[in-house]
């Protein structure tokens, strides 16, 4: 199971947390796939 990564994504929101869990992801060894969003920034979908 070590071999599979957690996939893990947030919103605008969450951003900043992210960077911390994929710090301790890293430090831990552990696999992730980070799937965004990649900054703070707000994006507003059309409807």
């Amino acid at each position: 199971m070590a071999d599979k990564p957690i996939w893990i994504g947030n919103d605008h929101g969450g951003y900043e947390l992210k960077k911390h869990i994929l710090k301790y992801l890293e430090e831990k060894g552990i696999p992730y796939r980070d799937v965004g969003s990649h900054s703070t920034g707000i994006v507003r979908y059309p409807y």
